[in-house]
């Protein structure tokens, strides 16, 4: 048997062949080298395998595993099983680890018993680079213990966690697909606590012309989910997805959940989307957000947020693109479809890029959820 190291990276692949490269590199340059790195080959039909193969450099620590395409969260579950580290670091394939992360994600939980899983700053990068965009959350574990049922607080491919703790947790749970990760740190959450380093430790890549928002409403209606089942264990209740096949529309109305109320968070999601897009400087992609919202079937009231948000969202592209007089047209618009937004005018015209142009974000959480999460 292998001799154990003292932290496992789980690095899922499914047709990553061009950036799985730069992630491999930023694991295996550390400067904390006790760790090996298991890539899961999650059925790629390019040359994502061969790619792994060829970056590993005949490095001893990377050990690749293949199987037929099952998925995300299958494949973390794989690699829970296969690794020997008793901390479990998480990375994706088009990602990039900065030198120091592990040696100092090792260091915060040795000295901090009580904490079961620790994060980081991310800074949003594209293939030109690093973007002026960092996603952060709360650090100190009673904020994130007050934060999180509203929305998870730690970016998944950044955390570090213990093994153990992820294990006797239940690991991930296939029911609450794009949004595992939240399931994953309410569950560790009644047990330990979480927490967060202020310093940035990954830079996230975004792919302005490949994003899609196809898996937007499963993550919003999985993170609602996950509110559902937490509160029903916080109440000494049994875990309703306890069984469960998949998070869908009629777990959360059996949970209490109006249809308009799972409409709102799921418009507010796909905005959120759409405002990350713009902030970081794709315009095309926040209007692929704006018609994606105008393809959504929704209830009558969540039908109007939704137009108003769209028109909305399109007049921060136009302001972006320095055509004033089309913004202003559609925030004529959008202000009709919804008054509220009147207040906010100006500001848009000043700040553009602000989060959601001054809107709160009507699904309470899911605006902090990282797209590729």
């Amino acid at each position: 048997m292998s001799p154990a190291v003292s932290v496992s990276v789980l690095l899922p692949v499914h047709d990553a062949e061009r950036t799985v490269g730069a992630a491999i590199a930023s694991v295996l340059t550390q400067t904390y080298t006790d760790c090996e790195l298991l890539v899961i080959d999650d059925g790629s039909t390019d040359r994502s395998a061969a790619a792994v193969r060829e970056h590993a450099g005949g490095d001893p620590r990377l050990r690749l595993l293949q199987q037929s395409n099952r998925g995300l969260i299958a494949a973390l579950n794989r690699g829970l099983a296969e690794a020997r580290g008793a901390l479990i670091a998480r990375m994706d394939a088009d990602d990039v680890a900065l030198p120091d992360r592990l040696e100092r994600q090792v260091r915060f939980l040795e000295s901090h018993p009580a904490v079961a899983a620790v994060g980081g700053a991310a800074r949003y990068m594209d293939d030109r680079g690093p973007l002026p965009l960092e996603l952060r959350h709360p650090c100190a574990p009673e904020a994130i213990r007050a934060a999180l049922p509203r929305g998870s607080c730690l970016v998944h491919p950044t955390v570090l966690m213990r093994r153990a703790a992820v294990l006797a947790a239940g690991g991930y749970r296939p029911a609450f697909l794009h949004a595992e990760d939240y399931d994953l740190w309410l569950r560790l959450a009644e047990r330990a606590d979480l927490a967060n380093l202020a310093e940035t430790v990954l830079h996230l890549r975004l792919h302005p012309g490949q994003v899609s928002f196809a898996h937007v409403e499963q993550q919003v209606i999985s993170t609602l989910g996950a509110q559902r089942a937490a509160r029903a264990r916080g109440a000494g209740q049994p875990d309703p997805a306890e069984g469960v096949a998949r998070i869908d529309r009629r777990f959360l109305i059996d949970g209490g959940l109006s249809g308009e109320e799972i409409d709102a968070a799921v418009v507010a999601g796909f905005v959120f989307r759409g405002d990350l897009m713009l902030r970081c400087g794709f315009a095309a992609a926040a209007e692929s957000a704006a018609r994606a919202l105008a393809g959504l079937r929704l209830s009558g009231a969540a039908r109007r947020r939704a137009r108003a948000e769209r028109l909305w969202l399109l007049g921060k592209v136009e302001v972006r693109r320095g055509r004033p007089a089309r913004a202003a047209a559609r925030f004529v618009f959008a202000c009709c479809a919804r008054p509220a937004f009147l207040a906010n005018v100006a500001r848009a015209f000043v700040h553009p890029l602000g989060r959601g142009g001054g809107t709160g974000p009507a699904g309470g959480g899911i605006a902090r959820a990282h797209p590729g999460s």
